[in-house]
Order: structure tokens, then sequence, then C-alpha cells
């Protein structure tokens, strides 16, 4: 029978992978991005900034996303402990959406070298808005939960 506790333990491992997966796209996306650049088009000066445009914005985005995964992880096992609502999953939530603001801010920055980038900052922007949304709404129920202890 599948339940809450099996799904946060899904969700553990499936962001296990996710940072395996970031770091595995580390080692090969020079390789990946010069073999794209260079036999999908002509090589050229234009082709080669768009390269460097994506190289340069990929590894801030994937530190960052790492960073928000990890964070991503804390939340989930304060989840397991039966703690989802404490200060710290605002903290966590709050890492994680400024994680996707900046990713937004470096892909919007180079998306005039590299279009397909502007798609990512848009999507990145969004995210982190809905989370500051969650966010907002995790520290209510906080606020919520810190009253009701209050009383008998």
């Amino acid at each position: 029978m599948w339940n809450s506790k099996k799904s946060v333990n899904l969700s553990i491992c499936v962001c296990g992978f996710t940072i395996i997966s970031i770091i595995v796209a580390a080692i090969f996306v020079p390789w990946w991005a010069k073999n794209y650049f260079l036999y999908l088009f002509d090589w050229d000066h234009t082709q080669y900034l768009k390269y460097i445009a994506f190289m340069f914005s990929f590894y801030p985005c994937a530190s960052l996303g790492i960073l928000a995964v990890f964070s991503l992880i804390k939340i989930l096992f304060r989840i397991k402990k039966g703690n989802p609502f404490c200060n710290e999953n605002v903290k966590s939530l709050k890492i994680i959406s400024w994680c996707c603001f900046f990713v937004s801010l470096i892909t919007l920055l180079a998306s005039p070298f590299y279009i397909p980038l502007i798609i990512v900052a848009v999507a990145a922007g969004f995210f982190g808005l809905i989370l500051r949304v969650v966010k907002n709404v995790i520290h209510a129920a906080v606020e919520l939960k810190k009253e009701n202890d209050l009383t008998i």
C-alpha cells in the first residue's frame, strides 16, 4: 500500500538521482555543448559566443540547482520526522526560491547570445514566484501552529 512515508522516501531518492545527474552533466557538458554548436551550426564567431554564453551560464545554474536540491532534501527529512511546519522549512523554501530567481537572472543575461535560454529564464522565475507563495503559506501555518500551541 502506498503511503506518505513511501512518497517522501521516493522523493529523497529522486533528489539524490537529480544531484548525481547534475554532477554527471557538469562533467560532460563541455564536450556535449561544443559538439552541439560545432555540428549543428557552422563554427564561426557567433557560434563561439553562443557556446561561451551557454557554458558560463550552465555552471552557476548547476551549482544553484545542487543547492536547491539539498535544501529540498532537508525539507523532505523534516517532513519524514513529522515536522513539516517549522521555520527551518520556511528558510529552505526561501533558499530554493532565491536559487530559482538567480538562475532566471543568469539565463536572462545569457539569452541574447543563445535565445533558447529565455525559456529557462521565464520558467525559473515563475517557479521562484510559486515557491515564494508556498513559503508564505508555510510561514503562516507555522505562525498559526505557534499560536495554537500556546492555547489550551
